[in-house]
């Protein structure tokens, strides 16, 4: 795929929002013969050893198996399995290894009553109808990136975006942080109308500097300086809030959704001592992707299509104009 995902209908990747994960762990099968038995923790056994005990207390790291008190016994031969988490391999005594069995694969639950996030890196693919069912949960999943995905379609065909739009798959319809409409409503034709996206720079040793930030179909608050503040905790009193429309803020968030945010500061930045920073979301739940960077070449060409938007609703000199940061 390009470098601009979807072209102007996929515009619009850089503000999402949750934490993500599946429930249900897998276990690989172990090198040698035998296989991990079950384990509550979500552990996997390392490679198989030689028949005989499995020592007390040996274990994988991140919640692995652990002997049992004294020594287990297990069969010999092929296949045989312990069900403390160990595998039996030909004769002999067994350990399990971390570093040949790799990671637990147990997948990661989010949302919820308690909100749960996801680790770093990962959305929470939240089971929502589009928001519509409170206290989803949802799965963690890698947010990645388009050009990682293949085009073709899933086994249940394209996968409907939230937004309105069409995916080849679930792996696309992820690199760019959008949640799974229920099937059967999507028009082919994308609409923003929960989106969200902050624009700030700050300069100097008084670490101020102006800032924007859109809310789909209502307003753009504008401040000409400001301390730094979390994405999701704009401050009060704006310097200016001028009034959007469903058009206008679709306009900004489509192209946004083709940006190939992951791929964005580019390096080396530029040691200017300006700091800026944007981050969107494309839909309520969505993912949050964010781009800092100290240079306005970091971020080009991939932002030069959505800097025109900001010059028409905000003016082109506008201080709180992003397309002026940190050049």
């Amino acid at each position: 795929m390009s470098k601009l995902g979807f072209g102007i209908a996929g515009l619009a990747t850089l503000f999402a929002w949750t934490g993500c994960s599946d429930s249900g762990a897998t276990y690989p099968d172990v090198a040698e013969g035998g296989h991990a038995g079950a384990h509550a923790s979500g552990g996997h056994a390392g490679s198989a050893g030689n028949a005989g005990s499995l020592p007390s207390g040996a274990g994988v790291d991140g919640g692995g198996a652990s002997g049992a008190a004294g020594a287990e016994s297990a069969d010999s031969g092929e296949g045989g399995t312990i069900d403390a988490g160990g595998s039996a391999g030909e004769a002999g005594s067994e350990s399990s290894d971390a570093g040949a069995a790799g990671a637990s694969s147990e997948p990661v639950v989010c949302g919820g009553s308690t909100l749960v996030k996801c680790p770093t890196g990962q959305f929470c693919d939240l089971s929502s109808d589009c928001g519509s069912s409170a206290n989803a949960l949802g799965v963690c999943v890698p947010l990645g990136k388009v050009d990682d995905c293949d085009d073709n379609a899933g086994p249940d065909g394209p996968s409907c975006g939230c937004e309105g739009k069409f995916y080849a798959n679930d792996c696309q319809r992820r690199a760019f942080g959008m949640l799974k409409a229920p099937s059967g409503t999507c028009s082919g034709i994308a609409s923003y109308p929960t989106a969200y996206g902050v624009w700030q720079t700050t300069s100097g040793t008084a670490a101020k500097g102006p800032a924007v930030v859109i809310t789909a179909a209502r307003f753009a608050r504008t401040w000409d300086s400001v301390s730094a503040f979390a994405a999701d905790a704009p401050p009060p009193n704006p310097s200016g809030t001028i009034p959007l429309t469903l058009e206008d803020s679709d306009d900004l968030f489509l192209r946004l959704a083709g940006v190939p945010a992951a791929d964005l500061p580019h390096q080396p930045g530029s040691g200017s001592g300006c700091h800026a920073v944007f981050y969107f979301r494309l839909c309520d739940g969505c993912a949050l992707r964010a781009v800092s960077y100290d240079s306005a070449a970091q971020v080009s060409p991939e932002m030069d299509f959505v800097w025109p938007w900001f010059d028409r609703i905000l003016g082109p000199s506008a201080t709180s104009n992003p397309a002026s940061f940190c050049h």
